[in-house]
């Protein structure tokens, strides 16, 4: 919905046509009463980047719980002998190399 309200706002800038116009306030009312929000960025996105601890190459950050002390954990999906395989791995390729 954002997408196609955004899109007829670029239409309007280049060209202002009166359909357009009334396609955009039509379109915004009938958001508007189905509770629908055209922001780009909601309330609860803003929320969201204010805890972000770091940015990933996707844009969407990683949050953290974090407690009285200021640190913060967060559990991994992988099984401890996953993680295990894992370090050795490493080990193993930087005695390698």
């Amino acid at each position: 919905m954002l997408m196609f309200s955004w899109l007829i706002e670029e239409k309007l800038k280049k060209d202002k046509s009166s359909s357009l116009s009334q396609l955009l306030k039509l379109f915004k009312s009938a958001a508007e009463t189905k509770g629908w929000s055209l922001e780009q960025r909601t309330a609860r996105m803003k929320e969201r980047d204010k805890k972000v601890v770091a940015r990933c190459f996707h844009g969407a950050g990683i949050v953290v719980p974090v407690d009285k002390n200021g640190v913060g954990y967060r559990p991994l999906p992988e099984t401890p002998g996953l993680q295990l395989e894992f370090c050795l791995l490493v080990v193993s390729s930087n005695v390698a190399g």
